[in-house]
């Protein structure tokens, strides 16, 4: 009786996953979903456009590399991101969870200036919030300048992912788990 039960869900799975589409079945110039698709109840972006014509891109797109497992609602933090130092430029204001890495997609390596709203401290990374190459450190508090203009970092071409905290000891403990190699014993 047991093998007849198991059968059966074996059964109806199959018959599920035959039913799904797969990449052979998919129109080959199918667009790529937009954030409006996957996230519709979502208002991530708000954009402000004082760029001259031929801004870098019509339609911004950041992408949470990741998500948290948390069923309770995550904090969001507001950054905004300007191409120009000193908040000039095109800038886009973009709201995420806290602790998630953000892909700057269409703003990769063209971010000149950025600014963390009240309560949140950020990185700005190379490599998908990779701190074990360059990043800078960018707090909220009005007296952190840092992030007014980065023109000045030799890397900062290469930026293309950002990672919001509450607190500034979550931002180290992340840097640090992060920098972290297991230690070799010699041989």
């Amino acid at each position: 009786m047991r093998h007849l039960q198991l059968l059966a869900v074996v059964f109806a799975v199959f018959q599920h996953t035959t039913a799904l589409p797969s990449i052979s079945n998919l129109p080959r110039n199918a667009p790529s979903p937009t954030l409006d698709r996957i996230f519709p109840e979502a208002d991530s972006l708000s954009h402000r456009d004082t760029a001259q014509p031929g801004s870098i891109s019509q339609t911004p797109r950041l992408n949470a590399r990741q998500s948290g497992n948390s069923t309770s609602p995550a904090v969001n933090a507001t950054v905004e991101l300007c191409t120009e130092p000193q908040y000039q430029g095109e800038c886009v204001n973009s709201t995420w969870p806290v602790n998630t890495c953000i892909a700057l997609n269409g703003y990769a390596g063209a971010v000149r200036s950025i600014d963390p709203k009240q309560g949140f401290e950020c990185l700005l990374t190379q490599g998908r919030c990779n701190v074990a190459i360059p990043y800078i450190s960018i707090g909220s508090d009005p007296t952190d300048t840092a992030g007014d203009d980065l023109s000045s970092l030799a890397w900062i071409g290469e930026s293309n992912s950002y990672i919001c905290f509450t607190e500034i000891e979550m931002l180290r403990r992340y840097v640090r788990m992060r920098l972290r190699t297991p230690v070799r014993e010699a041989t």
